[in-house]
């Protein structure tokens, strides 16, 4: 049996696989050049809610992008870029 946290983070990281940037479990070492993504921790919180009680289950999910170029702006401009020519 597989827990829904395992197929869910599959389906993330297949997702994610469709951009072709390597996807990393944790940070790499300096060697591993840019672009890659790390998909990282997650918290999950099931405190109890006053609207649902204990039904609703808050997952948060770090993932993050590692790009060589140094502007944010740059970087959306690419992938623009990448979207057109695809």
């Amino acid at each position: 049996m597989t827990s829904p946290m395992t197929l869910l983070l599959n389906r993330i990281r297949d997702n994610l696989k469709t951009s072709d940037i390597p996807i990393k479990s944790k940070l790499p070492d300096a060697s591993i050049p840019e672009p890659f993504i790390v998909i990282g921790s997650h918290f999950d919180d099931d405190a109890p809610s006053g609207k649902n009680g204990y039904e609703v289950l808050t997952t948060d999910l770090q993932i993050d992008l590692f790009y060589s170029i140094d502007s944010r702006t740059a970087l959306e401009d690419e992938n623009l870029q990448r979207e057109i020519t695809n």
